[in-house]
């Protein structure tokens, strides 16, 4: 039965929408929930200081890459900020306290407040930031990563200061792909793996990684589409896939000039549904393995967590003479160079864990709804003796949903 006009009393759509990543990976409490930052939030970057021989020219290229990167963020407003020196003068914070640095921060208006220092390091820079929460008065996140010379120059640093300003926010370095077809049903396939089918609104697919990715919109019955779309962090990229249908094959000549009999072809819905039921039950277990994938990436990255905690530094009190403590406020002075690199080890580590756990999340929810929507078609058929109200399988439409949260699946009934 095909949907009619809202006035009448017969028709009507109703939204259906079943969350299984979002819910997985929360109820079992695997992964820190990192909370989304409201619209536009005041975030002021400090000139950063540069110290141990290291050029300020450097120092200030990398505030200018930081204030063009939050300018163009979708989500945070750029408050005008001042030299780290300047306010460590005005408030009296040599030893940059957090709740020093929070009176700075409000008095620029802004809510958050990234600064740090540049020092020079055997092969490079070694370039330190900071994450401060102007209202709770502590440090959320810090960065400290070694740079080659040839990077703390030009575009070539833009790199670097994407990674670390993704690492402070807990933004993601990650992009949506929306998807638009005028074919119903059409499955959707990103870098080769199923993601979801094509309705009558567009196909959001959020959390894809920066970078070019395949897209292949396709359909029996008609020519395929593929399109190589570049994703960029926090913007979405739209693509139209307009799918032609395959013009029918002329059947052949009868032989010897006699026409030869016919035989009936039997619709695919009217077989036993062999077929159906592999790729029903396929697609499921699929999805159960990338699910599983998924929960073991998730405890390698709390793992990761964990060993990086010994490693973690937050200034002392301003009395100490020591400037750097652990997380049990034990003053142990700053790292050593193998400890630096132990760290930065380990932060590379969990972010490729971290990415390929958002992977297998991602393609988890979109077979699981898939094989949901194969077995309402394979097992629900009007054609069952003992169907009876499962018929209206017929009149559903579902097809996966995928957020930077989470994944689903959304179906829509026509009655």
């Amino acid at each position: 039965m095909r949907d009619v006009s809202d006035t009448s009393m017969m028709s009507g759509r109703l939204l259906v929408f079943v969350g299984f990543v979002g819910v997985a990976s929360g109820a079992l409490g695997i992964q820190k929930a990192q909370a989304q930052q409201p619209a536009n939030v005041p975030l002021a970057v400090l000139g950063l200081e540069a110290t141990d021989g290291a050029p300020s020219s450097v120092a200030n290229t990398i505030t200018d890459a930081l204030r063009q990167k939050v300018a163009n963020a979708k989500g945070w407003k750029l408050v005008p900020g001042k030299d780290i020196m300047e306010v460590k003068l005005v408030f009296s914070c040599p030893d940059e306290a957090p709740s020093c640095m929070a009176q700075a921060a409000k008095s620029l208006g802004a809510e958050k407040l990234i600064f740090g220092s540049v020092k020079r390091a055997a092969d490079g820079y070694l370039v330190t930031l900071k994450m401060l929460d102007a209202s709770k008065a502590r440090v959320d996140a810090w960065v400290a990563e070694q740079i080659a010379r040839t990077q703390a120059t030009g575009p070539a640093i833009r790199g670097p200061v994407q990674k670390w300003f993704s690492t402070l926010t807990g933004a993601g370095a990650s992009g949506t792909i929306r998807v638009t077809s005028d074919v119903v049903g059409a499955s959707v396939l990103l870098d080769g793996l199923p993601v979801g089918v094509t309705m009558d609104e567009p196909l959001e697919l959020g959390g894809i990684a920066t970078g070019r990715h395949e897209v292949v919109v396709s359909k029996p019955g008609y020519e395929p589409v593929r399109r190589d779309v570049d994703v960029v962090g926090g913007e979405v990229v739209s693509l139209t896939a307009p799918l032609d249908a395959v013009a029918p094959v002329a059947a052949p000549p009868p032989v010897g000039g006699e026409a030869l009999g016919t035989a009936e072809t039997v619709p695919a819905e009217e077989g036993d549904g062999t077929g159906m039921k592999i790729a029903t039950w396929s697609t499921l277990g699929a999805g159960a393995l990338a699910l599983a994938l998924g929960v073991k990436f998730s405890l390698d990255v709390r793992q990761a967590d964990s060993d990086l905690d010994p490693l973690r530094r937050f200034p002392c009190e301003p009395t100490s003479t020591v400037k750097d403590c652990n997380e049990a406020g034990e003053r142990v002075g700053g790292l050593s160079p193998a400890e630096s690199d132990e760290a930065q080890r380990i932060l590379d580590d969990a972010q490729g864990l971290r990415a390929l756990q958002w992977v297998f999340y991602g393609a988890s929810a979109a077979l699981l709804g898939t094989g949901l929507y194969l077995y309402f078609k394979t097992y629900a058929s009007p054609d069952d003796p003992d169907g009876g109200d499962l018929a209206l399988a017929k009149r559903i439409r579902m097809a996966p949903v995928l957020t930077p949260g989470g994944g689903g699946v959304s179906a829509r009934l026509s009655f």
